[in-house]
């Protein structure tokens, strides 16, 4: 903020585009640092430490996506700002008013949909977020084998000479 206090718009906005893209750097490094290090502890290292190492790949690995999106609507709010800073003396109150608005929305989506697709992507939170709202796992569909209806006398009668049958 205080590069937007002394004028620099743009410095400001480099700056935050830059950490943007060492945060999807350093992410892309840490997926593979933690790939490897799975499979240098696959056969040697105990449980609890295979166990922290895989969480932690799949963890950054579900982040990936979900920086590169957040990156995609910031660019977003980026146009929306250098619209603002290239034509701030064309603008009236009305006009202020609705650019906010609409950086507004933008910070809002971002934050809606980074947490949504991280709760998606990665399998953990996945089933917090189940456990939390008690929604249970639909079980498939299964198809009638008979359409014929039996009574359960029917049914046991025809078990039992089932049974006789394969004793014999």
């Amino acid at each position: 903020y205080t590069i937007y206090i002394q004028s620099s718009f743009n410095s400001g906005i480099i700056i935050y585009n830059a950490l943007d893209l060492t945060t999807l750097l350093i992410n892309a490094v840490g997926i593979k640092f933690c790939e490897g290090r799975y499979k240098q502890l696959y056969g040697n290292g105990t449980l609890n430490a295979r166990y922290q190492v895989k969480e932690a790949y799949l963890l950054a690995k579900a982040m990936h996506p979900v920086y590169l999106g957040s990156f995609v609507i910031k660019i977003c709010s980026a146009l929306i700002a250098y619209t603002y800073i290239f034509l701030l003396d064309y603008f009236d109150a009305k006009i202020f008013a609705l650019i906010e608005t609409v950086y507004f929305l933008v910070h809002a989506f971002n934050c809606t949909f980074s947490s949504t697709f991280l709760m998606i992507k990665h399998k953990s939170l996945r089933r917090a977020v189940r456990k939390l709202f008690r929604v249970k796992k639909r079980k498939p569909r299964r198809d009638s084998l008979s359409t014929v209806a039996y009574t359960k006398e029917e049914c046991s009668v025809t078990y039992f000479n089932m049974l006789d049958s394969s004793w014999q």
